[in-house]
């Protein structure tokens, strides 16, 4: 099977809808934080050279170069995330499949279940957190980027805040098949702490998104 991230649009979308079990939600979730990311490069190239460009510290221009940076390499990284969750998904069913016939195939499966589990809960809480890289290298952007794109980079830090969301819920949907309660603990904090700094991200950058446009609500 081809890899998803190399579908065109169309087929994606239509795979996404059909009854197949992937890619799902967290396939979708690393997609929204490479959109973001993708968004957030582009209102870079609209600001990089331009009049508001010349008008900035030059402190302000190495950290908007730096963010640019770091947003591709956070693309790319989100890219390869849409497979590998859905390859995650694909390796825990290919374990619910395994014989129990006896007891040495039970313990067999039960292993690869769990192997598989933690996978399928690691994959998205990695997805989570590039998702909250992204936004945290938006927040220049907002501030001092080309005024005439205040809209992409909102929706940029809002596809960024649904990529954390929808990952956080497939971190948690995994939980239930993890027997090591320290590690369920663990990720259970992380993914809130993760929620927590999302949510002041997005509210600062919405901030500095709704000041500078024009019209306001």
């Amino acid at each position: 099977m081809s890899k998803l991230i190399d579908m065109d649009v169309k087929s994606l979308l239509e795979l996404t809808g059909s009854d197949a079990p992937t890619p799902g939600g967290g396939s979708m979730s690393a997609l929204a934080g490479a959109i973001g990311a993708q968004l957030g490069r582009m209102v870079y190239h609209l600001t990089e050279g331009k009049k508001c460009w010349h008008e900035l510290d030059s402190k302000v221009q190495a950290a908007l170069s730096l963010d640019y940076l770091a947003l591709s390499e956070l693309a790319g990284e989100l890219e390869s995330l849409v497979d590998k969750d859905s390859e995650a998904y694909n390796s825990f069913i290919a374990a619910l499949k395994l014989p129990k016939d006896n007891e040495e195939e039970k313990t067999v499966r039960r292993k690869a279940m769990q192997e598989a589990s933690l996978t399928s809960m690691e994959i998205p809480l990695q997805i989570a957190v590039k998702g909250l890289s992204v936004l945290n290298h938006l927040g220049t952007l907002a501030r001092y980027g080309n005024i005439n794109a205040m809209s992409d980079i909102g929706t940029a830090a809002r596809m960024a805040g649904t990529c954390i969301e929808g990952a956080v819920l497939n971190v948690r949907i995994n939980l239930p098949g993890i027997a090591d309660e320290e590690k369920v603990s663990v990720t259970l904090k992380r993914a809130a702490d993760i929620m927590v700094e999302k949510k002041q991200l997005l509210t600062e950058i919405s901030a500095s998104v709704d000041e500078r446009m024009a019209y306001q609500l």
